[in-house]
């Protein structure tokens, strides 16, 4: 980004007029700031992951729960997929209705499909399959590009596909 940004102003700078420079610290200020938030959502994600990872009793559940309630936002996904997380061990119930906080039409279609897939694992976990299918026909999969993540939400839709009577549809 940098080398981009010093010819933006070179280029500014050759131009010699207002508008030019304007246009520049207009980038660079969107940039900046695009940086900054990319910068705070990885830490602050870092910081979700290390919570779960520490978690390993229940006594450590109940501190990380309680750590996650108090130090981020109740609209945070990522601290509302860590606190599912921490409550599947326990009661998956629960787990489901905090993933049910998540509103699917106010974040980012990624996020949604995430969102679908683990409560529709939740749901398999409980026995009611139709509800898991309801939710994975809404997962584009498309959207996703990472290995691991895509393998994972594949293996839930199969699972709902085959369990509701789509055997061909999951098997393919």
């Amino acid at each position: 980004v940098g080398p981009i940004l010093a010819i933006g102003w070179i280029l500014a700078i050759l131009a010699g007029r207002w508008w030019a420079y304007l246009i520049a610290g207009i980038v660079t200020l969107l940039i900046a700031g695009g940086i900054g938030w990319a910068l705070r959502f990885a830490k602050k994600t870092q910081q979700v992951s290390q919570l779960v990872t520490a978690a390993e009793t229940p006594e450590a559940r109940k501190e990380a729960l309680a750590k996650l309630e108090t130090e981020f936002k109740k609209s945070d996904t990522a601290a509302i997929f860590a606190k599912a997380q921490l409550l599947l061990h326990e009661d998956p119930r629960k787990a489901l209705a905090v993933l049910e906080e998540i509103k699917l039409d106010k974040v980012m279609p990624p996020i949604a499909d995430e969102t679908r897939a683990q409560r529709a694992m939740i749901h398999l976990l409980l026995g009611e399959a139709d509800q898991a299918r309801h939710l994975v026909d809404a997962i584009e999969l498309s959207r996703h590009q990472q290995a691991k993540a895509r393998a994972t939400m594949t293996a839930i839709i199969s699972e709902a596909w085959a369990r509701t009577g789509q055997a061909k549809k999951a098997l393919d």
